[in-house]
């Protein structure tokens, strides 16, 4: 096993969009997730996270990725976790954004946030090794929150421009890229199962 500790690793790594592709923000303190009731209220928020390079590569079996976020304020939005389907994802910027990208397979988290109090980490294990799996994948990891149609519920997660508290994603994973060709073989048939 091996590891991949993560956090947002520039202002330009995190930001949050209305759905209806205005209202492009990834300057504050905090990236607001609205879950809104129409298309022009609600807001996805993204979260960029760069590997080292030399760790987690294309076709590893991950075991566990746990996402966690702290927040300024939580008003328990109901929302989607998943990864966006870009092969390597950009820094984002108001023309070059995967925020309102088609997201990758079928296998969202659902984030049912408890307002009371930060959460506990959220396992997106299976979101992340859709990314991981993906023949174009280099080393970055696009989160999306994307919110669900609701009342007005809002969370505001940290940013990296606070300086502190913001996103991390913990990977834990078995390098399968580095072992014998019939050990690998054999790793990646039994994937499913450790999913």
């Amino acid at each position: 096993m091996a590891t991949e500790n993560l956090s947002i690793a520039a202002s330009t790594d995190d930001a949050c969009i209305i759905e209806s592709d205005t209202g492009f923000d990834d300057t504050g303190i905090i990236v607001r997730i609205d879950s809104g009731t129409a298309d022009g209220t609600r807001k996805r928020g993204g979260f960029r996270f760069v590997t080292s390079g030399t760790g987690l590569k294309q076709g590893d079996i991950v075991t566990q990725a746990l996402l966690v976020m702290k927040f300024l304020a939580n008003k328990n939005a109901n929302c989607d976790v998943d990864c966006e389907a870009h092969d390597d994802g950009p820094t984002f910027s108001a023309g070059n954004t995967p925020l309102d990208r088609t997201l990758i397979g079928l296998n969202a988290v659902a984030w049912v946030e408890d307002a009371t109090a930060d959460p506990s980490a959220l396992n997106i294990t299976a979101p992340v090794q859709d990314v991981v799996d993906r023949p174009g994948w280099g080393t970055s990891i696009v989160v999306i929150c994307v919110p669900r149609q609701d009342v007005t519920k809002n969370l505001w997660p940290y940013a990296f421009d606070n300086g502190s508290n913001e996103a991390e994603l913990h990977i834990t994973y078995t390098p399968v890229s580095r072992l014998s060709g019939n050990m690998a073989g054999g790793l990646q048939d039994m994937s499913g199962g450790l999913q």
